[in-house]
């Protein structure tokens, strides 16, 4: 009979360890479908987006380079070398002198257009018609002197639909075109006209080929295609094994029916059809107006994607394994360290290790043990344990089942939300035990819940009869602001327990606690002195930004500070939303990080840290005012150390093409006369004038139109001698300078002029 009780024990314990094994193994079964199902299902969408996302950035930035490398050099070249200006004038001569026979001045032509050659390197071609003697350049070296139209027709396929009204002057369609080279090319047409001239102008034809686009976007494995203003096709890539031909005329056919402005923010979209199945990536060049899209097979958009998933499924699955083999291992492991641990047991405790008893009285033994010692650490943890079940009341989601365990609490209806809030971090945090020993239930005509909800707040949650309000909020400060003096008290809403109160009025807490920002001088702030209700969302503060700025660039700092002090007092009596100031304060300091970026200031070098995220981190409006005028004055004294930087060379230089004529003094042709590409020159005019170069140049022209109507010159006249495309363009910046017309200020100064005398 003892035999059999033996076999029977054993099969008990190697029974309970295989059912442990189980468990364990279905419990992480379980967890890896629910793990792989929330990875899968509800982030797998997210990491879609941000795949698509992070090509939708690349495939701008090629469409940025395509435009501001390859497309707009075809502006740029007859604005630049057909100027007047000394260096073009072996370009001009043809139009203004015949060359035929002077083998000299036809080499200096072809040398300079052979520096165009070198300077733009993506062009294909160019094409230039004399029109007042009749002489052709093709290429760029080779000039022709045609003696009928017929000669003309071969060197010039395009001009002849040109001159008719056939071809528009700008990007041409990419049919109807006929190519002066031997492959399709992108053809930008020009024509350049000057008074002198007498109507015969010169007509450039720029070229390229927009297989150089391939340097910069991928046309294996996509489709490019750029379309004019009015949506006609200018260029589309050769055809590819996943997009179909057509495919520009059916995105925006797709782009109508869903109502799409393709000339908006719209982001990349699928398009699916019988033909196409692709992903569309579009911009607009805000300088030419050219559409760009790039239509890239789906499936071959997908494939990379489609690997990582299928990788990281692998791996999720060689982890699940590799787990599920550990936890065997384990499980054997302890199984037999299990029994020794019984023989070990109950020799110590004198036990006769038989085959009847062996290890189940030790087992008992280890049971109790382990009871006693959890017995112990519940009524440990009980203060632990109540502030969980509170704070479960705030932040679970269904707090109505968290009441039962506080119901010796629930002696009222009604509950209010009071936070204790220390801004000093070196300071204690109250302790939500010895608070709520302070309140114990039962004890008055209020209750009190208390938890910790943060590294710097603490929450009690009062629970009153309402027509007792005044009395329980009086008692209850008293009692605890008395003792924590050094901490600021805000209270929520009143609410009914049973309605969610506890949360609600928590959150309404919550939210008059980012009220402390403002109310700087306020111990205790109550939800209805701020009356959130009746704030403003929205106001303009643009004048204090104008004037903010202008003390930045003069160096005043009184100025400055007055006007950051005129911000603070704004906030405080303005009546404003938290989120509206705190709005305000970051369009502050976007404000100050663009002056520090205009001035090439590093943040990191001058401060340490990155002042859009430190003013983040200060509690309060008042230290947000001393911080900023600290940082203005650093500011504005490494400005001023950047303006005495500036190579006195550099700086005369400057201020003797200032003297040139303003009409045909350019950004580029100041940027040559000082050997720096035009942005270095931009930034550098800036340092050296304390103001922007068109902002100079358009001040300069408006001083110069004033003292030439003073003169009684007509508008057209000045607006030709300015430099101005049309006598309307220079009224409208006339007026937008000085409020008024060159006309109105002509009459004012013929009304002045008889009292001055």
């Amino acid at each position: 009979m003892m035999r059999q009780t033996a076999k029977e024990k054993r099969r008990l314990s190697s029974s309970l360890f295989f059912t442990i094994l189980c468990i364990n193994l279905g419990t992480l079964l379980v967890l890896a479908v629910l793990n792989y199902q929330i990875f899968y299902r509800r982030y797998n969408r997210t990491y879609q987006d941000s795949f698509v996302k992070y090509n939708q950035q690349v495939t701008d930035l090629a469409f940025d380079n395509i435009d501001e490398l390859v497309t707009q050099s075809m502006l740029k070249i007859p604005q630049l070398y057909f100027s007047s200006l000394n260096e073009n004038k072996p370009i001009l001569l043809p139009q203004e002198e015949s060359i035929a026979g002077s083998s000299q001045k036809v080499r200096e032509l072809t040398e300079e257009l052979s520096k165009i050659q070198k300077a733009y390197p993506y062009l294909d071609g160019i094409d230039i018609y004399y029109e007042a003697t009749q002489t052709i350049v093709t290429g760029f070296n080779n000039v022709h002197f045609p003696v009928d139209d017929q000669m003309k027709e071969r060197y010039l396929p395009w001009y002849h639909d040109y001159v008719n009204g056939k071809l528009e002057e700008g990007f041409q369609p990419k049919t109807g075109v006929a190519y002066a080279v031997d492959h399709p090319v992108l053809t930008y047409i020009k024509r350049i006209s000057k008074p002198r001239w007498g109507g015969k102008d010169i007509v450039v034809a720029v070229y390229v080929n927009p297989q150089k686009y391939g340097e910069f976007i991928d046309l294996k494995q996509g489709r490019l295609s750029i379309l004019s203003r009015d949506y006609q096709l200018i260029y589309e890539s050769s055809e590819d094994e996943g997009v179909k031909n057509g495919i520009t005329e059916e995105i925006l056919r797709y782009a109508e029916q869903e109502q799409m402005d393709l000339r908006t923010g719209v982001p990349p979209f699928a398009m699916k059809s019988a033909e196409n199945n692709v992903v569309v990536f579009h911009d607009v060049s805000p300088d030419t107006g050219l559409m760009y899209l790039y239509s890239v097979n789906a499936d071959r958009f997908y494939s990379s994607l489609d690997h990582t998933y299928r990788m990281l499924l692998m791996n999720f699955t060689v982890f699940i394994v590799f787990n599920a083999i550990v936890w065997v291992v384990i499980l054997c492991y302890n199984h037999f360290v299990y029994r020794r641990r019984i023989h070990a047991v109950t020799e110590k405790a004198g036990i006769e290790i038989q085959e009847g008893n062996r290890g189940f009285d030790a087992s008992l033994e280890l049971l109790t043990k382990e009871v006693t010692s959890m017995h112990e650490t519940i009524n440990s943890s009980k203060g632990i344990l109540f502030q969980n079940t509170v704070r479960s009341l705030i932040f679970g989601k269904n707090p109505e089942k968290e009441l039962e365990k506080v119901k010796e609490y629930l002696n009222a209806e009604q509950v209010c939300a009071f936070l204790f809030i220390t801004e000093n971090q070196k300071q204690e945090q109250i302790s939500a035990e010895m608070l709520q020993e302070k309140f114990q239930p039962g004890q008055g005509v209020y209750d009190v819940l208390s938890t910790t909800v943060g590294k710097d707040r603490t929450a009690a949650f009062v629970i009153f009869h309402g027509e007792d309000w005044e009395q329980v909020r009086g008692d209850f400060l008293e009692k605890t602001m008395s003792e924590y003096p050094e901490y600021r008290v805000v209270s929520g809403g009143i609410c009914e327990i049973q309605d969610s109160g506890i949360q609600k009025s928590y959150n309404s807490a919550q939210e008059a606690a980012r009220y402390l920002y403002v109310f700087t001088e306020e111990q205790y702030l109550p939800l209805e002195q701020i009356k959130i209700e009746e704030r403003k969302g929205s106001g303009s503060h643009q004048k204090i930004f104008d004037g903010f700025r202008r003390g930045i660039y003069s160096e005043n700092v009184l100025g400055v500070k007055s006007h950051l002090e005129m911000l603070v007092v704004s906030f405080k009596t303005g009546n404003y939303t938290i989120d509206y100031c705190m709005s305000t304060l970051r369009d502050l300091m976007t404000l100050m990080y663009q002056i520090m970026q205009q001035y090439q200031l590093d943040m990191w070098v001058v401060y340490g840290y990155d002042i859009r995220e430190y003013y983040k981190h200060i509690p309060d409006i008042d230290l947000f005012y001393t911080w900023c005028s600290d940082v203005c004055e650093t500011m504005m004294k490494n400005i001023y150390e950047k303006k005495q930087s500036v190579d006195l060379d550099v700086r005369e230089q400057i201020l003797i093409l200032l003297e040139h004529d303003e009409k045909d003094l350019s950004l580029d042709f100041l940027a040559g006369q000082l050997n720096m590409r035009p942005d270095a020159a931009s930034r550098v005019f800036r340092q050296v004038m304390g103001k922007g170069y068109s902002e100079y140049i358009k001040e300069k022209k408006m001083k110069t139109a004033v003292e030439l109507l003073a003169q009684d010159w007509a508008v057209k006249d000045i607006a030709e001698q300015m430099g101005y495309s049309s006598a309307q363009y220079f009224i409208k910046v006339f007026k937008e300078e000085y409020g008024m017309t060159p006309h109105q200020y002509k009459k004012t100064l013929k009304q002045e002029s008889p009292e001055k005398r």
